[in-house]
């Protein structure tokens, strides 16, 4: 499991594409919030690797103000996470 966190802006959806040789979360090129819910994408590593799902998540101090509320929501969908496949880097 690859957990994309970060600031609204600093390229986690196209990290998570790029990890997953797949267009599977919209990207922006501008520092406005694209992302606005937490998604769950299931691939390979890098195309071709060990099966991985990836989580990419809204930006902390969005452009519109909802670092909070996606916290709260972020931590509910950690806590259901198996703790053996949870690895913090």
């Amino acid at each position: 499991i690859i957990l994309l966190l970060g600031q609204t802006g600093g390229g986690k959806s196209s990290i998570g594409n790029k990890l997953l040789l797949q267009e599977q979360f919209n990207e922006s090129s501008h520092l406005e919030s694209e992302t606005d819910k937490i998604q769950i994408a299931n691939g390979k590593f890098f195309g071709n690797g060990t099966p991985v799902s990836a989580i990419d998540t809204p930006g902390f101090l969005d452009s519109k103000n909802r670092s909070l509320e996606f916290m709260k929501k972020l931590i509910d969908v950690i806590k259901d996470f198996p703790k053996d496949k949870l690895k913090l880097v």
